[in-house]
């Protein structure tokens, strides 16, 4: 069910002639401030979906602006929730909570990526929790100095994931060009053809990406070019018959987006996130039951960037989660002989034409713990 309002809620003894004046008084500030009035989580409400100067930002360091560089990355932060009301996540109150955030801010910072993809945040007051924490640790480090990166901008649009209430949110140094949307639609399961396993059922059913959001960023050395900037998380449990299906599904629905606002439109496409399948070429051989992957790349037109020529990760180092067992808020150990013990979970997939941009591809493991994934990042290079 959608959360409690964080200002509380209002009890049946609220319900005199006052009460509702204060209710819909409430109602009316809620609807002004861009609430949303589909059962959107009241966490939400003060998350933008665009900056106010859409497009007037680059805040890359002057480096990078110098060099053609662009760095984008997806990085699962594994329950970036505030320890309140949250029973499904794994800490035991706030201040376990705020222990998990500085030690996601600490991967993040080490990082420094420009174009962020988040995936398992709890709203938009995380999001900016976490670029503040990113802020202090800029200007208390050397990178603070005269040239470096300037602060992220917080973007989120809410999804429709009412079980875990977890979110993709978006921290960039680019602004995004237009205002975050998702797509709302959805596609049949199982597949035809499709080899998950999944139970016999006398009528088919649907599946949508409840966690996602797409937007375009205008990027200076593109020229007039466009990019379609796609972020996801998709059914969990990689091997699962009927969340392997409902993944297929949800692959359908993205490949229809890339093509409708990205190939069709001229743009060029980045598409990332934690996709929770495998690509059969990961450091354990983990097989795909899914066809999600081949969706994506072969029939979608996009290119995984751990295999983009040149720049391709090398097979032991490509994976990007562990089957850890958590030790407190910011340590964690690996599991011994799981199933699937490592695996790449998280993609960053590309056009063509970006893929012949990228010059390096890397798994960041600089500062493990964080989280049960590791930020896979992408570097783009456009100079000549």
């Amino acid at each position: 069910m959608p959360r409690t309002a964080r200002t509380g809620g209002v009890g049946s003894s609220a319900l005199t002639f006052g009460g509702v004046a204060v209710l819909l008084a409430a109602l009316v500030a809620l609807g002004t401030s861009g609430g949303a009035d589909d059962g959107t989580d009241s966490s939400l409400i003060s998350c933008p979906a665009a900056p106010p100067d859409a497009g007037s930002y680059d805040r890359r360091s002057a480096a990078r602006r110098a060099g053609g560089e662009i760095v984008f990355a997806t990085a699962n932060v594994e329950w970036l929730f505030d320890g309140l009301h949250d029973p499904l996540a794994p800490w035991r109150g706030e201040r376990e909570a705020a222990a998990h955030l500085s030690a996601v801010a600490a991967a993040l910072h080490a990082l420094d990526a420009d174009v962020l993809a988040l995936v398992e945040t709890e709203g938009c007051f995380m999001l900016r929790r976490l670029a503040g924490e990113l802020d202090r640790l800029r200007n208390a480090s050397a990178a603070g100095a005269a040239g470096a990166a300037g602060a992220y901008g917080s973007f989120l649009v809410a999804g429709r994931d009412t079980h875990t209430r977890q979110q993709v949110g978006l921290l960039t140094r680019l602004a995004p060009a237009q205002e975050l949307q998702r797509s709302a639609a959805r596609a049949r399961y199982p597949r035809e053809g499709s080899r998950c396993g999944a139970r016999a059922r006398p009528l088919s059913r649907s599946a949508g990406v409840s966690k996602h959001f797409w937007t375009v960023l205008r990027v200076p050395e593109l020229g007039g070019a466009e990019l379609l900037l796609v972020g996801a998380h998709l059914k969990a449990r990689p091997t699962a018959p009927d969340a392997c299906s409902q993944r297929e599904a949800q692959a359908e629905v993205l490949a229809g987006l890339v093509a409708r606002e990205g190939t069709r439109k001229g743009r060029h496409v980045l598409l990332m996130g934690d996709l929770n399948d495998f690509d059969g070429a990961d450091a354990s051989d983990n097989a795909p039951s899914s066809s999600v992957l081949r969706q994506l790349t072969t029939e979608a037109g996009l290119v995984s960037a751990m295999a983009a020529g040149a720049a391709a990760v090398p097979k032991a180092e490509r994976w990007t989660w562990r089957a850890t067992r958590r030790l407190d808020a910011a340590r964690s150990e690996e599991l011994r002989n799981p199933r699937h013990p490592r695996g790449a979970l998280d993609h960053v997939l590309l056009s063509e034409g970006l893929a012949k941009m990228v010059d390096r591809v890397w798994v960041d493991r600089a500062v493990p713990g964080a989280s049960d994934h590791f930020p896979l990042a992408v570097r783009l290079s456009f100079a000549s």
